[in-house]
């Protein structure tokens, strides 16, 4: 058995961590809801087996299936009518158990600028989102793929060159900002299964790492990109219509676009400018991709999502703030020059709910 975390493969070690992060959970809740206690001892046992099989696995043979399995129990559990603080207990533990986090091993201190054939991609894997006012009828059909063959990928920290990839977003949210285009005011926020790419938001943070970060270098850390090179149509899994629109009072408006004009950096200006005509949006309708061959399981978990997204817009009564470009620097308080490289994948705007952890 390996006694040293020292010893354990990168992956390895992230699976030990986010088992013991449930196993954390578990336990200070066992003796809380003893009603329930065998349910959450099966789950504890589980997790308990998995940070063994981790620890005595060789590193070429992670136990990702082990993870997988839990999961899958996790999701029967959250299928049944418990109470809330179960539910919300088993939600926990699931988001502990699926929380991202990619390591790309090309870069120790990354270049700030990048070109496709200095970039290694990666298993991503999971559910992303993307701004795009094409037709679903075209994008159903034919997938996303570059509009151009330029191997400029990586223009700056934290931002992509848009052209010659295909970006994407951790954040259903974040997608809501593009495209950057105040003109463009009916647009589409489309849900892909994103298998290999490159994570834009990660290497933004570790090229900042040793200089430190401020609020105006981090003015697209908010979007949570991710790259990759193209989507087939069937990976492609739906569609939601959204409708950008200027906030309803000047009472609405946030501090940033309310600094005088000169404390204004040629960035801001045109931040500005689409912030007044598409500061704001509501999802009117979603549409499923009838060409996406994906498993059943996830669609529905998609369908789900959205139809709770358009619940929400409709309780709330008011259109919800497309995210600004600070509010990435502001929810990570990158004030000092340790900078995690973790994503948050559980953040979204503090008015509404935290229900993306459930795609993936």
């Amino acid at each position: 058995m390996i006694s040293s975390h020292e010893q354990l493969s990168e992956h390895n070690l992230i699976l030990t961590e986010k088992l013991k992060a449930a196993v954390s959970i578990l336990r200070h809740y066992r003796n809380i809801h003893k009603q329930f206690r065998s349910l959450v001892d099966s789950l504890l046992r589980e997790c308990e087996r998995g940070i063994r099989e981790a620890n005595e696995t060789n590193r070429d043979q992670a136990p990702d299936e082990k993870v997988k399995t839990i999961i899958a129990l996790v999701d029967i559990e959250l299928g049944k009518n418990y109470p809330k603080k179960i539910i919300d207990l088993l939600e926990s533990v699931r988001n502990e158990l699926t929380r991202l986090k990619i390591e790309h091993p090309v870069f120790s201190v990354p270049k700030e600028k990048l070109t496709r054939d200095e970039i290694q991609f990666c298993k991503i894997d999971r559910i992303c989102f993307r701004g795009d006012d094409r037709d679903p009828d075209t994008i159903f059909k034919e997938g996303f793929k570059p509009y151009a063959k330029g191997n400029d990928v990586i223009l700056s920290p934290f931002e992509s060159e848009s052209d010659n990839i295909i970006a994407l977003s951790s954040r259903f949210t974040a997608a809501t900002f593009f495209p950057l285009n105040p003109c463009k005011t009916r647009s589409f926020v489309y849900v892909a299964k994103v298998r290999y790419g490159f994570d834009v938001h990660q290497h933004g943070y570790k090229a900042f790492a040793e200089k430190g970060i401020d609020e105006k270098s981090a003015n697209l850390l908010f979007v949570d990109e991710i790259v990759t090179d193209e989507i087939p149509p069937e990976d492609i899994l739906a569609a939601a219509f959204i409708i950008r629109m200027p906030y309803k009072s000047s009472a609405d408006l946030p501090e940033y676009m309310k600094m005088e004009q000169s404390q204004r950096s040629v960035d801001d200006e045109a931040f500005i400018e689409f912030y007044t005509k598409c500061g704001s949006y509501m999802i009117v309708y979603y549409r499923m991709n009838p060409y996406c061959t994906l498993v059943p399981e996830e669609k529905k978990r998609v369908e789900a999502f959205l139809r709770n997204e358009i619940d929400f817009d409709k309780k709330s009564k008011n259109a919800l703030h497309v995210p600004m470009p600070t509010s990435g620097y502001s929810r990570n308080n990158l004030f000092s020059r340790t900078v995690s490289n973790v994503r948050n994948d559980n953040y979204r705007e503090q008015e509404k709910p935290s229900c993306e952890k459930h795609l993936n």
